[in-house]
């Protein structure tokens, strides 16, 4: 099928990955980027410049791609740029629209419920769209599909999560060439891991813990390090970046994995990077490591 990913302002790992996972499994997908000028939901909103640009091609853009379906990725900030898109979209054309990422994740009661919303994706979702795609392709549409919510005769069809993916070197590295001509690329931005250690309050973990509570013992997943410079490998002869972006909540909670990855690191990669830590999971041994 042809997919249409829609997303706004910034690069979102979650698309790249999909992407990959999708192309590699027989799918096309392509990107809709809107650059959200004076509108861009962090740092920068001046009204009425932004009336003089909202939506003023990224409709036609959508249906010029000839899309056989698509997919935005919502943060809550962006809910409702992506329903007045997705309204605009179903005016024009029936095209089946799914709804995932952690806005739909935490209220997917909420966002099935919305009219031109057809399917909501619910967690982490790679196995999940890839058999909803599968099966919309087919012409046989299935509403048991784990993760995914359905509307049928009227009703709401729920369903539950499937177990979390464990082993993490399975999948494909991230397709950064949808992104490559939208957001600079010489920053690059990169996640060794999926979960987090801490539930805060103020973090969608602590909702996503809660999701997955049968899985809670086995959160936090990561990559080996060799796949880890594998990919950045790849990309530094790609794109020839600057700067690496560890985008991952604790970069620092494996000992183990550092002394691993950072000397590979040092040899293969050898550009200045950021990451996030927490008290907890720095110590001195690492604090030099780092700076070596």
């Amino acid at each position: 099928m042809k997919v249409t990913f829609v997303y706004m302002g910034a690069e979102n790992l979650g698309i790249s990955s999909l992407s990959a996972y999708l192309e590699q499994n027989g799918h096309q997908t392509q990107l809709i980027f809107d650059p959200a000028l004076f509108d861009d939901k962090y740092y920068l909103e001046i009204k009425f410049l932004a009336k003089l640009f909202k939506y003023k091609t990224i409709v036609e853009d959508i249906i010029n791609t000839n899309p056989d379906i698509v997919l935005f990725s919502v943060f809550s900030d962006c809910n409702q740029w992506a329903l007045d898109i997705a309204h605009r979209i179903k005016k024009i054309k029936n095209i089946p629209i799914i709804f995932g990422g952690i806005h739909p994740t935490s209220v997917p009661q909420i966002a099935i419920k919305e009219d031109c919303v057809d399917y909501v994706v619910v967690g982490e979702s790679e196995d999940a769209l890839l058999e909803l795609l599968n099966s919309l392709e087919n012409g046989q549409l299935n509403y048991s599909i784990q993760n995914v919510w359905f509307k049928k005769d009227g009703q709401i069809i729920s369903n539950p999560v499937r177990p979390l993916r464990q082993d993490m070197d399975i999948l494909p590295y991230p397709n950064k060439d949808l992104f490559a001509p939208h957001v600079p690329l010489k920053h690059y931005m990169i996640a060794t891991v999926r979960g987090c250690l801490f539930a805060c309050d103020f973090c969608c973990h602590n909702y996503l813990r809660k999701l997955y509570k049968s899985d809670a013992h086995r959160y936090v997943r990561r990559r080996s390090p060799e796949h880890v410079i594998g990919e950045l490998k790849l990309a530094k002869q790609k794109y020839n970046f600057k700067f690496v972006s560890f985008e991952d909540d604790i970069f620092t909670y494996n000992k183990e994995w550092l002394r691993k990855f950072l000397p590979m690191y040092k040899k293969e990669i050898d550009v200045p990077y950021r990451a996030i830590s927490h008290p907890l999971h720095v110590d001195e041994e690492i604090a030099i490591m780092l700076k070596e």
